[in-house]
């Protein structure tokens, strides 16, 4: 239908509708007019609003109970019709205003109708579409004081829509049209000279403590109330409070209202700033502009909240929010004592809102903090030039950092979080701490910060930690890591300011007593701060080389040394947080790796170990990191190393310095053992022996033969003289002619001999080192009998002592190095380990095969528990290595037949069949015919019935508990 433009057409064509719904007001009536509405031009239907009006206010105001249905249609026609014209007349709009209110007018005092969320919606779109179509005298008249009634009911009735709990529409389309009711909306109609906006100000005055203090319990509600609910109450707080505590009002403030409204203010900006909506913090950035502009002398007591609330929108990740906090800050703010006060008090509440337990609560104050810094810029130095300003920042900084309570060292090395990147509070704060930290040491002056926190770090050992974790990240903010473009640009420490710095907090690092706290005495909790401020420290030091780059290289020496010291370390952190400095710092100096910066400086680093071990103050741990990260590579500078370590065993007795020289010869025994080529194999097959060779053989072998069975002392005895050396043999066992020992097993013979007499030390950990080390020792030199087995001859008689009469742990230790003798000396041990051992172990076996048969669950915890397993899981390996006759295999079968028993723990029993499974390679038949014995499953008739049949002991025994395990070693036998 075309369009009808002039008002004597569009007269025509409503009429029926208008007529016929002032008749029969219905549903069906009302759409009927809003279909010919749609057919009538604006400038028609702007002559007939009143006409057209009328039917529709006169079915709102028939009297008597009208269904809601028929109201919300007349409500929402209504609304069509103010939209598309505009309301001159001040007794019309106040009418309306009157009669759109009572369709939702309260059916008892303070309480307002129990309406639909349709009719709600559908009142609120009126009201607001009513004040936006008022222009000239129409909407001023709204705002004077005759109309105040009416002006108030209709502010109630919105901000109680507002405040219900409800549909996030209906509560916004109240909030949109508040500000609009004020004459605070952007309406084109509305007045805009001064003298009006004076009186609308006064409105917006005489309504303002309701209205803000109803806005702001919106804005601080329910978190999961939706965003534009938010969104529409911070825009109604910002123009009304605007408008009522403008600075140019004639009126001036009402009476305390500045007061209440600074506290409001505080509440909103600390429940709007940390919203995970980006329109709420958008929103709340237009609102701290507006007021700070308009109301900056009048609500002086809210300035310090809406500056920090700007501050925390500054440093906002999303970047439109962060263009309007930026845009939003006065141009004389920054920088000025409100952001050196607001800086300073949001210090000193820090920890407090860090420890509270609310995330948001604790990211919007990072954010506040990381914004003032980015604000203050060049002023940051100012700022720290006063002293309490720099203790406050200083004190807070410390404590945000502090570290959770250590737990139990064995929950420390599971479970180990970033050193110095830590803190309190939710995760995602930890980063902004860390932002915080460095912009700090990019703006400020770097001399002065490390001074303050360095001297923290020295005399405050309950803050030692902490103050090491925030000096770390000042120094990698002076050298711009980890920084935005925009941020690196402003401030920076000058190189060589970054290297003294670097120097210095280097060496506080590393002193004696920082880089070996002491945690003796102090228990689980004091091991694991003692390892928490180690790997603070050495993530420091990466940092430091991090931020000189190729500057650091004059302080490797001073760093590296103390970096291989934690990479042995015991502690799993310590060692890792110590591996990854060393990377950093191989990096930094320009090394492909740590292992190329370890290799290439290997030198220096034997020149120090060796010095430590020759005056007693350590050395061990740095050796083993030395060989574990640059390799075998480093063995031909170790002679030196050994030496040292091997003149350490003479302290008699054995110190703490001596024990540290067993470690030394551990590590680098194991190192030889991994550069020794062919593991496991024997020397290349000669050629085709001459007479000569064959008749040394003959003369090496009997001399061998009377060293095993022990028909030559082991030393000349006193008085007497060493045998002069053999024809064609040199002093140090050699012959003429014959190729030189390589280092490593040269080393080896020389460890091992000084340290057989240390296997009856009274000292049980040395005893146990001993016998790793030796152990170790065997295994360098399997491949050269000729020097091994007179070591072994003299270390078998103390040896034995540790097996059969010793510490459980000692027997422990000692049995695994039976076992490694066993592996490679096995000819030259089998008569001895039958005479002297093998009875020992068995009668063992069998003396506590009672004891574990009846032990309960905790039994397998225990050191008698973990003996029995040992014994049991390296006696068939030895059996078949030392080819042990049949009376032998006999003992060692009888000693393990009880473990066979169901009754004894799963673990044994496994054990036990496995020490028959070795046996059945050694002699299958005897093995056979003992299972049989205990157990007979099967029939064995003979093929012929001439032959008698055969009568195993086990066939006519009751089946008992070593049933089931017998039946299936015998399964696998056959």
């Amino acid at each position: 239908m075309a369009t009808l433009a002039t008002p004597k057409e569009a007269f025509a064509h409503l009429r029926p509708a208008c007529v016929g719904l002032t008749r029969t007001p219905t549903v069906e009536s009302v759409g009927r007019l809003e279909a010919r509405l749609r057919a009538v031009g604006g400038a028609a239907l702007q002559e007939l609003q009143e006409y057209v009006l009328f039917p529709l206010r006169f079915t709102l105001k028939t009297p008597g109970p009208k269904r809601e249905g028929l109201v919300r249609r007349t409500v929402e026609c209504l609304t069509s019709v103010l939209s598309a014209t505009r309301v001159r007349e001040p007794a019309l709009l106040t009418e309306l205003l009157a009669e759109l209110c009572l369709c939702l007018a309260p059916r008892a005092p303070r309480r307002p109708a129990a309406a639909s969320e349709e009719l709600q919606l559908a009142v609120a779109a009126a009201l607001g579409a009513l004040v936006r179509s008022a222009e000239g005298r129409a909407a001023l008249a709204l705002v004077r004081p005759p109309a105040r009634p009416h002006l108030g009911f209709a502010v109630w009735l919105l901000l109680g829509l507002a405040e219900r709990e409800g549909p996030g529409a209906v509560r916004a389309a109240a909030l949109d049209a508040l500000p609009a009711l004020l004459l605070q909306g952007d309406c084109p109609g509305h007045p805009r000279g001064p003298a009006e906006r004076e009186e609308a100000a006064a409105a917006s005055a005489a309504f303002l403590p309701g209205v803000a203090s109803a806005l702001a319990r919106i804005v601080a509600g329910d978190p999961r109330q939706g965003h534009a609910v938010v969104v529409g109450a911070l825009r109604a707080f910002s123009r009304t409070v605007a408008a009522a505590m403008a600075d140019g009002r004639a009126e001036g403030p009402p009476p305390g209202a500045a007061e209440r409204l600074a506290v409001l203010a505080e509440r909103i900006a600390a429940a709007a700033a940390p919203h995970p909506h980006w329109r709420v913090r958008a929103e709340l950035a237009d609102l701290a502009g507006r007021l700070l502009g308009a109301c900056r002398r009048s609500l002086e007591a809210a300035a310090g909240p809406l500056l920090g609330a700007l501050a925390a929108l500054a440093a906002d990740e999303h970047p439109d929010v962060r263009a309007r906090g930026l845009a939003a800050l006065p141009a004389e703010a920054a920088p000025t004592d409100g952001l050196w006060t607001g800086l300073h008090g949001l210090a000193a509440a820090l920890p407090r809102l860090l420890g509270s337990g609310d995330d948001r609560r604790e990211r919007a104050a990072l954010l506040r903090l990381v914004g003032y810094l980015r604000l203050l810029g060049p002023g940051l130095p100012a700022f720290l030039r006063s002293g309490p300003h720099l203790r406050r920042l200083a004190s807070a900084l410390v404590q945000a950092v502090d570290p959770a309570p250590a737990g139990p060292a064995g929950v420390e090395e599971e479970g180990e979080g970033g050193a110095g990147g830590g803190g309190r509070g939710a995760a995602g704060a930890a980063p902004l701490l860390l932002l915080a930290c460095r912009l700090v040491g990019r703006g400020g002056d770097l001399y002065l910060l490390a001074d303050h926190f360095t001297d923290l770090y020295v005399r405050t050992p309950a803050l030692r930690t902490q103050a090491a974790a925030v000096l770390n990240q000042l120094v990698a903010g002076a050298a711009g890591l980890g920084l935005d473009p925009p941020d690196r640009a402003a401030g920076g420490a000058a190189p060589e300011e970054l290297r003294d710095v670097a120097a210095s907090v280097l060496e506080e690092y590393t002193a004696r007593d920082r880089w070996w706290p002491d945690a003796a005495g102090g228990g689980a909790r004091a091991a694991a701060a003692a390892v928490r401020q180690l790997r603070v420290q050495l993530e420091g030091v990466g940092l430091l080389a991090e931020a000189l780059g190729p500057g650091f290289r004059p302080l490797l020496p001073r760093a590296l040394y103390p970096l291989l010291e934690k990479a042995g370390d015991r502690a799993g952190p310590v060692r890792r947080a110590a591996g990854a400095a060393l990377e950093a710092v191989g990096r930094a100096c320009g090394y492909a790796s740590a292992r190329e910066l370890v290799g290439r400086n290997a030198d220096y680093l034997a020149d120090g170990v060796a010095l430590g071990l020759r005056r007693g103050v350590g050395g061990a741990g740095v050796l083993a990191a030395l060989l574990g990260t640059a390799g075998p590579e480093a063995l031909p500078l170790l002679d030196e190393v050994a030496a040292a370590a091997l003149r350490g065993l003479e302290r008699s007795p054995l110190d703490r310095a001596a024990l540290d020289a067993l470690d030394a010869l551990d590590a680098l025994l194991r190192a030889l053992e991994e550069a020794e080529p062919g593991a496991g194999a024997g020397p290349p097959a000669p050629p085709t022996p001459t007479a000569e060779e064959i008749e040394r053989f003959v003369l090496d072998y009997l001399r061998e033969k009377d060293v095993a069975e022990g028909l030559v002392p082991d030393s000349p005895g006193e008085g007497e003289e060493a045998p002069p050396p053999a024809e064609g043999e040199r002093g140090d066992g050699r012959r003429d002619g014959e190729t030189p020992l390589p280092p490593q097993i040269r080393i080896a013979e020389d460890v091992m001999e000084r340290c057989v007499h240390l296997l009856s030390d009274p000292d049980l950990p040395v005893r146990l080192k001993v016998l790793d080390v030796l152990r170790n020792c065997v295994v360098v030199l399997r491949c050269h009998d000729r020097l091994l087995l007179p070591l072994v001859h003299r270390a078998w008689p103390p040896l034995v002592r540790r097996l059969t009469d010793d510490d459980p742990l000692a027997v422990l230790g000692a049995f695994e190095a039976l076992r490694t003798l066993g592996r490679h000396c096995g000819d030259f041990l089998r008569n001895r380990f039958s005479k002297d051992v093998l009875p020992k172990l068995t009668d063992s076996l069998v003396a506590r095969a009672p004891v574990s048969g009846r032990a309960g669950p905790v039994y397998p915890r225990t050191l008698a528990f973990k003996i029995q397993l040992a014994l049991l899981l390296g006696l068939g390996p030895l059996c078949v290595k030392l080819d042990l006759d049949e009376r032998d295999l006999n003992r060692v079968a009888a000693s393990c037949l009880t473990y066979l028993s169901a009754r004894q723990p799963v673990k044994l029993q496994e054990a036990a069949k496995s020490v028959f499974r070795q046996l059945m390679r050694a002699d299958p038949d005897a093995t056979w015919l003992v299972l049989n014995d205990v157990h007979c499953p099967a029939d064995y008739r003979p093929p012929d019935p001439r032959l008698r049949p055969v009568a195993l002991r086990g066939r006519g025994l009751p089946r008992d508990a070593c049933a089931a395990n017998v039946a299936q070693l015998l399964g696998e036998l056959r």
